[in-house]
């Protein structure tokens, strides 16, 4: 075999073994995400098992305190019972008077202690809260930054099915490219015959779906592995991610019943859409951004396409 003939298969294996450091890479990072949003939810729960603990601390210790003031009442009245004579009355008067200014005062006290204890905890279940809410920012960043790292810029060799968002790849604003010419663009990379093992190639031998919102009228691909669905009565974003959800799955009970370890299902989607890419992750999916995969469609850039991750146009 001469040199340029192994030319394109050494730029296919280097391609593959950037791809495979990269899922790892991605996965790794994923697993920390995972974890970060686990220790965030633990702290979150003891925080509020603390908050709960004092709040209940307090309301025994207002009880308590109740519950003394009604011990040294009925001891007063068994220490001073009521006389028959006018002294005894008058001074009996006095004692209930002095009783119940006594009683006014613990009771003022009591009060007292169970709203700072009430305070107290108030603040604590606030700065729980606000420990959980700079934990979640915390762990979406780590998520975007993960998401960042894993975009691909080539298709890996062992994807099994391969998502287009049209409307995010389409663009936003009056300039968006209209969805006949992404499909002939689509079309045309995938038909496109070139020798070694590249993107198109891989492409014609799996299932690729080019995904828009919501209905429309219907459009039919050339090629036989291309379909153009439409989301319906959801968005685009939650039908990728059910049927990626529902692929590894079906993987997981089917290697469960044969008892046998086989390849997963990997799943490539193309957006720029930063949630929609994170879930995928969090399917074990892979991505490449909207912008890169349309600069492999249209090298020349001959078809206008709008702002990249634009609003959905519905």
């Amino acid at each position: 075999m001469s040199g340029q003939e192994q030319q394109p298969q050494q730029g296919a294996i280097d391609n593959t073994d950037g791809s495979n450091k990269a899922e790892k890479r991605a996965q790794r990072e994923a697993a920390k995400v995972e974890r970060e949003a686990a220790k965030v939810e633990r702290e979150a729960r003891k925080a509020n098992r603390k908050a709960h603990r004092e709040q209940r601390c307090a309301q025994r210790e207002a009880r308590k305190v109740q519950r003394a003031q009604g011990d040294r009442t009925k001891k007063e009245h068994k220490d001073n019972p009521a006389c028959t004579s006018g002294d005894s009355s008058d001074d009996n008067v006095q004692d209930t008077t002095t009783t119940s200014s006594s009683s006014s005062g613990e009771e003022t006290v009591a009060a007292g202690t169970s709203t700072d204890q009430d305070r107290k905890v108030a603040r604590e279940a606030r700065k729980a809260q606000r420990d959980a809410k700079c934990e979640d920012r915390l762990a979406r960043k780590a998520e975007l930054t993960n998401m960042r790292a894993s975009q691909l810029e080539s298709i890996p060799a062992d994807i099994t099915a391969f998502y287009i968002d049209g409307n995010n790849i389409s663009g936003g604003g009056p300039h968006r490219m209209r969805r006949d010419v992404l499909l002939e663009l689509v079309e045309t990379f995938i038909g496109r015959q070139q020798r070694g093992v590249d993107s198109a190639a891989i492409l014609q031998t799996i299932a690729v779906t080019l995904l828009f919102d919501h209905h429309h009228s219907p459009m039919q691909s050339k090629l036989a592995n291309l379909v153009v669905q439409f989301s319906g009565d959801t968005i685009a974003d939650d039908v990728i991610v059910a049927q990626l959800a529902a692929a590894k799955q079906a993987a997981a009970e089917d290697e469960t019943q044969t008892q046998t370890q086989k390849p997963k299902p990997k799943t490539m989607v193309i957006t720029s859409d930063r949630e929609l890419s994170c879930r995928i992750l969090r399917e074990d999916g892979c991505i490449m951004r909207s912008g890169h995969f349309a600069r492999l469609l249209d090298p020349q850039g001959l078809h206008a396409r709008g702002r990249e991750g634009g609003r959905r146009h519905h």
